[in-house]
C-alpha cells in the first residue's frame, strides 16, 4: 500500500474545521483534522503564537513528504514529519496526518485505532462541556467580544443549569476579570494588576456557579485571561476557588513557564491544568518531570495526533498527573480524541465545544456521538466514521465543496 495524495475541505463551524483526507493505492481513505486558525499575535499572546490564513495547507504542504510511501508504518511517518511541526497551530498539519494515518492503517487490517495502541482501558469516555460564559461559541469571531456574551454571574448560573439540564456533569467556562467592567461597571484589571473589583466579580461568578448546579456536576474554568497578570494574582484567584471544590484551573499563566506553575499548583489546592498548546511529550516533559500541575491537557490537533497524545498521558501518569482532553473541533477530531482516551491509562475526560452549533453530530453518518455527558469507543475500523457529504457541502466554507 502506499499513499498517493491529501485533500481538504473546511466546515464554517464556531472555528473553522478544515478536515483532510489521505488517500491510497488500494482505495482506502483516511480522515483527518487540522487545528483551527489561531489568532495573530498581539503583546498580550503568547510569543510563539502562529496565525495560519489557510490552516489546512499545514497537513496539505506535506503531500510531497508521503507520496509514495507506506502508510502502515505510522511511527516512521511520524517521525519524518515531527519537523513540521510545533508549539500551537503549528501542530496542525502533523497531527491531522497523524490521525488521518491512523484511519487508514485501522480500516486495511480492520480493527478500531485504539488497537493499534495496543488495546484500551475504557469502553465509554466521560465528556465535559465547554460553555463560554453566559452563551456558548456558536461563532467564534463573535461570540469572545465583551460586548456579545452574557458575562454576569447570573448568566453563567443559568446557562450552566441548562447544560447540566442536557446531561453534562462536568462543565467549563471561561472567566477573566477583563469582563468585570462589562458585567458590572467596575474596573476589574487596571496598570496589568487584578483590582479588588475584579476579584469579587471573579467570586460572584463561581458561587453562582456552584450555587446552580448539583454538588456532583464537576465545574472548571478557562483562565487565560490571566496570562498578562501576574503569577501573584493567579494564586490569589485559586485561593478563592480553593473554597468551592473546583475541578480545574486552566492557563492562568503561561504553558511554558515552568517555574510559574510550580508556584501557582505548589501555593493552592484547586488542580492546576494547562497543555492545548504544547507539542509532543517534549512540550511537556518539564512540566511533567517537575509535577508542576496536577493535569495535563494535550489538544490531540496540537500535540501530534493519536499516538502522541496517548505518550503523553501516559508520560504524565507515571508522575501521578491525570490528563483531561483539551478539543474544540469536528466530530472528526473529537472522535480521534476519544480513542486517544481509552488508551490513557488516567483519563478525567474529553472537552466538547460545539454546544452552540446544533448540526456539528450531522457532519457524520453514524449517529449521535455521545449521550449525557457520555461517549462510547467505537469498536468500527479505523476512527469508525463516515462524513456526511451532504452536510459537509451545506456548511463548507466554500459552499458546496467537499475534499477538493
Amino acid at each position: 500500500m502506499e499513499l498517493t495524495g491529501i485533500s481538504s475541505v473546511t466546515v464554517d463551524g464556531n472555528f473553522e474545521w478544515p478536515l483532510i483526507r489521505l488517500e491510497t493505492d488500494t482505495g482506502i481513505v483516511g480522515y483527518g483534522e487540522v487545528r483551527d486558525h489561531g489568532r495573530p499575535a498581539t503583546p498580550t499572546r503568547h510569543p510563539e503564537a502562529f496565525y495560519a490564513e489557510n490552516p489546512a495547507s499545514l497537513a496539505l504542504d506535506l503531500e510531497s513528504e508521503l507520496v509514495g510511501k507506506d502508510p502502515t508504518n505510522i511511527v516512521q511517518r511520524f517521525e519524518e514529519l515531527r519537523r513540521f511541526g510545533g508549539w500551537g497551530r503549528r501542530g496542525g498539519g502533523v497531527s491531522a496526518v497523524e490521525m488521518a494515518l491512523f484511519d487508514v492503517v485501522g480500516k486495511h487490517l480492520g480493527v478500531p485505532a485504539y488497537q493499534l495502541l495496543g488495546g484500551n482501558y475504557r469502553d465509554e469516555i466521560r465528556v465535559y462541556c465547554d460553555c463560554r460564559a453566559g452563551q456558548p461559541v456558536a461563532d467564534a469571531a463573535v461570540d469572545y467580544g465583551l460586548e456579545a456574551n452574557d458575562y454576569s454571574a447570573e448568566g453563567y448560573a443559568d446557562h450552566a443549569k441548562r447544560r447540566e439540564d442536557e446531561g453534562f456533569d462536568f462543565l467549563k467556562f471561561d472567566l477573566s476579570p477583563q469582563t468585570c467592567e462589562v458585567a458590572t461597571g467596575e474596573v476589574g484589571v487596571r496598570d496589568g494588576n487584578l483590582t479588588k473589583a475584579g476579584l469579587a466579580y471573579l467570586e460572584d461568578v463561581v458561587a453562582s456557579l456552584r450555587d446552580a448546579l448539583r454538588p456532583s456536576t464537576d465545574l472548571g474554568f478557562d483562565c487565560a485571561g490571566f496570562r498578562g497578570l501576574s503569577t501573584t494574582d493567579a494564586i490569589r484567584f485559586g485561593r478563592v476557588l480553593d473554597q468551592y471544590g473546583i475541578t480545574a484551573y486552566e492557563d492562568a499563566v503561561d504553558d511554558t513557564d515552568v517555574a510559574a506553575w510550580e508556584a501557582l499548583t505548589g501555593a493552592i489546592d484547586t488542580p492546576t491544568i494547562t497543555g492545548e498548546d504544547l507539542y509532543t511529550v517534549d512540550g511537556f516533559r518539564e512540566l511533567i518531570r517537575r509535577e508542576a500541575v496536577d493535569l495535563v491537557g494535550p489538544d490531540l490537533l496540537t500535540a501530534g495526533g493519536i499516538r502522541e497524545t496517548v505518550r503523553i498521558g501516559e508520560f504524565a501518569g507515571h508522575h501521578g498527573i491525570r490528563s483531561n482532553l483539551h478539543f474544540a473541533g469536528s466530530p472528526i477530531g473529537f472522535m480521534a480524541s476519544v480513542h486517544a482516551a481509552s488508551a490513557i491509562p488516567e483519563l478525567v475526560a474529553v472537552e466538547f465545544h460545539a454546544v452552540g452549533v446544533p448540526w456539528w453530530a450531522d457532519l457524520l453518518e453514524d449517529g449521535p456521538l455521545f449521550e449525557a455527558g457520555r461517549a462510547p469507543v467505537p469498536d468500527r475500523p479505523g476512527l469508525g466514521v463516515t462524513p456526511n457529504e451532504e452536510a459537509i457541502r451545506e456548511h463548507a466554507i466554500d459552499t458546496g465543496s467537499y475534499f477538493a
